[in-house]
């Protein structure tokens, strides 16, 4: 038998030793004041005492974008602990009906919110079009609440670690230069290369998505009848940057 939601939780997760920006913190606020549950903001400064025993932190997470540190987080909080995970972003809702539900019924394994449409669908290449035509299934990837240790999890985690192993070398050599660092693909045209050179230095490994919803869409797809997509969204109209 499954285990519950044990604690009412949501972890949110600020990964660079910058000052969060004052519409982060207004948002911030607004996740503590409505949400019903207890808040846990996870910080480079706190972050050990969460750490599992014998789970250990990927070698690659000292090099990510701080992006990508907080993608790695939410697998790492979801696995391991279970519980809720919100982006900083506006929240206006309680929490806690939800949590009843997962906690009440062993055959649900996650509630998220309906993801907003095909355009918000990341898979491997490949699989892009395949997932976007089933996108209704999915679950977004702004907030939600896990169930621990499931087989939805696991596979998550063995397939973050996968992808992380897979570049670790790479990511070594070419660690994140700025906090949303990411892979992008050099134009073909010499021009456009030479006009776009700004932005195309960097030999980050990494795609924008793919230690995130490359890895959880097309397990969200899986899982689907294990996945409950009644939370309401956070509201992605205010200004969080």
């Amino acid at each position: 038998m499954l285990s519950g939601i044990s604690e009412r939780k949501i972890f949110i997760f600020w990964t660079g030793g910058n000052e969060m920006p004052s519409a982060r913190r207004d948002c911030l606020r607004s996740i503590r004041e409505n949400s019903g549950a207890e808040v846990v903001l996870v910080t480079p400064r706190n972050l050990k005492e969460y750490l599992i025993e014998g789970h250990p932190l990927h070698e690659a997470y000292n090099y990510l974008s701080y992006t990508h540190k907080a993608d790695y987080l939410r697998c790492y909080f979801m696995h391991h602990y279970g519980g809720g995970y919100s982006d900083i972003k506006q929240i206006d809702f309680d929490w806690n009906p939800y949590f009843s539900k997962i906690d009440l019924d062993n055959d649900i394994w996650a509630i998220g919110y309906p993801e907003i449409g095909p355009e918000g669908v990341a898979a491997p290449p490949g699989m892009v079009d395949e997932i976007k035509k089933q996108w209704f299934k999915l679950i977004g990837q702004g907030a939600y609440i896990f169930r621990a240790d499931t087989p939805l999890t696991l596979e998550w985690y063995t397939e973050l670690h996968r992808e992380l192993d897979n570049n670790l070398q790479t990511l070594k050599r070419h660690p994140a230069r700025h906090p949303q660092d990411r892979y992008r693909k050099k134009p073909e045209n010499r021009l456009l290369r030479t006009l776009a050179f700004g932005l195309y230095r960097s030999k980050y490994p990494l795609r924008w998505a793919q230690i995130l919803g490359e890895i959880s869409h097309p397990l969200f797809l899986k899982y689907t009848h294990k996945i409950c997509n009644e939370l309401p969204p956070p509201d992605f109209h205010i200004p969080y940057r």
